[in-house]
């Protein structure tokens, strides 16, 4: 089962079931969206980064936080940290760009 996740989020999971990380998983892509437009922001998107948003990579450092955001302005690459999800690692990129 699901674990009491009620069925209309249910049919986000991937997974057979929702549980520990992957539900955390889904919860973060439902809220994150939400905590953008609360504090002005827009999450960019991109085309040809494999996670779907600017400023946002995968990296092999860690399989806990495997998304790391960062941004270069010039020669100074700024390093934003590492993530669970593509979508918090694309918050923080819009929290630091709001203007990009």
């Amino acid at each position: 089962g699901a674990g009491g996740v009620p069925r209309r989020k249910r049919k986000l999971c991937t997974a057979r079931h929702c549980s520990g990380g992957a539900w955390a998983a889904v919860e973060s892509l439902l809220k994150a969206p939400r905590v953008a437009e609360a504090e002005g922001v827009t999450l960019q998107l991109s085309a040809t980064a494999r996670t779907g948003y600017r400023g946002v990579a995968v990296s092999s450092e860690s399989r806990k936080l495997p998304f790391v955001a960062s941004y270069q302005v010039g020669s100074k690459r700024t390093h934003l940290g590492h993530f669970g999800t593509p979508v918090e690692a694309a918050l923080a990129y819009a929290r630091a760009r709001p203007d990009a």
